[in-house]
C-alpha cells in the first residue's frame, strides 16, 4: 500500500517541480525585461536623441564653426619684397601691409647686404599691433591685432643717428610676409672693400631681387644654370647666390637670404665664386 502511494506521488511531485521551473523562467524573463526597460528608459533620459540625430547636430555645429571661422575680408595675398629706405628729409615713409592673424617679418640690412641690428623701437598704437623682437637681431615680427588698424613705428638701428620711421596698416589686400629694408649706409657688420654704390641700387634692381623683373627685361640663360639673367636697357642683370668676381659691376644689392643682383655690361661670360673656387659661366640669349 505504501509502495502504490509513493508511485502515485512521483508524477505529482515531478509536475510541481516542472511547474516551479517554468515559473522561475518566467520570473527571470520578467526581471530581465524590467532591467532592459529600465536601461532603455535611462538611455532615453540621458540621450533623448537618436544616433542619426546626434550626427546631424554635429554636422550643423561643424558648419557653423566653418562659417564663423571665415575672415570678414578675403584671404590676403602674400608678398615678399625688398625696398630702399631714404634717410633724407622729405622722403616717402615706407609702409608695411599687415592683416589680422598673419605675421610679417621686417628685416634691416645695410648697403653691403649685412644685417643691421636694431637698438630699440617705439610703437604708436600697441593696442592695435603686436611686435616681437629678441632684443638683439635685425628682425621685427609684426602682426595686426585688429581687422582695420593704422599706426607707425620708430626704429633706432645700432650706430645710426637717424631713426627709421615706418607706417603700419592692416587689411590692405596684400600682406608683406617678409620685407627687407636696405639702409644706404654701412652698418656695424658692413663688408670690407665692398664697392657698392648705394645711389646706383635703385628700385629697378630691387624688382629683379624680388624675382619680378620690370616690363622690357629680356630673359637670358646661364650655363651652367646657377641663377637668372636678363638684358635690360643694354646691360645684363644677374640674380645669383654666388659672388660675382668678373666683370666689374655697376651696381649690386642683395637680400637677407644671400640672394644677390648685379648690373654689368653686356658680355657673354662671367666668373663667379662657387664653393670657394672661381667658375666660368656662359650667358646665352644675347
Amino acid at each position: 500500500m505504501k509502495f502504490c502511494s509513493l508511485r502515485n506521488f512521483l508524477p505529482i511531485a515531478m509536475m510541481i517541480f516542472l511547474s516551479n521551473l517554468i515559473c522561475a523562467d518566467e520570473l527571470f524573463e520578467k526581471q530581465s525585461q524590467l532591467k532592459q526597460d529600465a536601461f532603455d528608459q535611462a538611455i532615453d533620459n540621458f540621450f533623448p536623441l537618436s544616433p542619426d540625430q546626434i550626427k546631424m547636430i554635429y554636422g550643423a555645429y561643424e558648419k557653423k564653426l566653418a562659417v564663423s571661422s571665415l575672415p570678414l575680408t578675403p584671404v590676403p595675398i602674400a608678398v615678399t619684397s625688398t625696398r630702399n629706405i631714404s634717410l633724407s628729409p622729405g622722403s616717402d615713409i615706407p609702409l608695411v601691409r599687415l592683416s589680422k592673424g598673419y605675421i610679417s617679418s621686417v628685416i634691416f640690412l645695410d648697403q653691403t647686404g649685412q644685417p643691421w641690428p636694431i637698438a630699440n623701437y617705439s610703437l604708436g598704437n600697441p593696442e592695435a599691433f603686436d611686435i616681437n623682437w629678441d632684443n638683439q637681431s635685425n628682425t621685427l615680427f609684426i602682426q595686426s591685432l585688429k581687422s582695420w588698424a593704422f599706426a607707425n613705428i620708430g626704429i633706432r638701428l645700432q650706430g645710426l643717428p637717424t631713426p627709421i620711421m615706418i607706417n603700419l596698416a592692416s587689411s590692405q589686400g596684400e600682406v608683406d610676409y617678409r620685407l627687407d629694408f636696405n639702409i644706404p649706409e654701412n652698418g656695424p657688420f658692413a663688408k670690407e672693400n665692398n664697392h657698392i654704390d648705394a645711389l646706383a641700387v635703385d628700385n629697378k634692381l630691387l624688382a629683379f631681387l624680388d624675382g619680378a623683373p620690370p616690363i622690357g627685361a629680356i630673359p637670358l640663360y646661364l650655363e651652367p644654370d646657377l641663377g637668372q639673367a636678363w638684358l635690360m636697357q643694354g646691360r645684363v642683370i644677374l640674380r645669383l647666390k654666388d659672388t660675382l668676381l668678373s666683370p666689374q659691376w655697376f651696381a649690386q644689392t642683395q637680400s637677407s637670404d644671400g640672394m644677390k643682383v648685379y648690373e654689368i655690361s653686356r658680355t657673354n661670360t662671367i666668373v663667379v665664386a662657387r664653393k670657394g673656387s672661381p667658375k666660368t659661366v656662359t650667358i646665352k640669349g644675347l
